[in-house]
């Protein structure tokens, strides 16, 4: 029933649903599922979308606090410096050499270049926490994938 309510197909006159457990109230989901009161997906989609649009709002939000949190230098490298943004994620190798992904980390990485020095953060909106990881910038930034899908070698 839940499949066919999220569809937004509406019950034809012709058909109904049958169940032999009195506790659901079959009549008045079938009455329901022939009326016009049935959107459920035009009311999904409106929540959903607004329920997506909040929750980057809010990690907008907290970036931009979790920045203002920073030294004087470092809040500059973002303001002032170019930006480069990507994340980790983790392959498998497949048939033909070919690399299937498996995971991707829940943190960003920032790279900020200012007046000459390069500097990373790590941005993780689940702990809520930004630290510089300048010590990265060396081996394991290979393994970094850019947000466009490129891979970094």
């Amino acid at each position: 029933m839940l499949d066919s309510v999220m569809e937004g197909e509406a019950l034809g006159h012709t058909y109904k649903w049958i169940t032999n457990d009195r506790r659901v109230p079959i009549d008045a989901f079938n009455d329901f599922a022939r009326s016009e009161r049935f959107r459920a997906p035009e009311v999904f989609k409106t929540q959903f979308e607004a329920s997506i649009t909040a929750q980057k709002n809010g990690h907008h939000g907290m970036v931009k606090h979790l920045i203002s949190q920073l030294s004087l230098a470092d809040r500059e490298n973002f303001e002032f410096g170019e930006i480069e943004c990507s994340y980790e994620k983790h392959y498998k190798e497949a048939a033909g050499n070919a690399l299937v992904t498996v995971g991707r980390e829940h943190t960003m990485f920032v790279k900020t270049t200012y007046n000459g020095e390069r500097n990373l953060y790590e941005i993780d909106t689940t702990k809520g926490t930004i630290d510089k990881q300048n010590e990265r910038m060396t081996g394991n930034l290979k393994q970094v994938i850019k947000i466009d899908g490129s891979y970094q070698p």
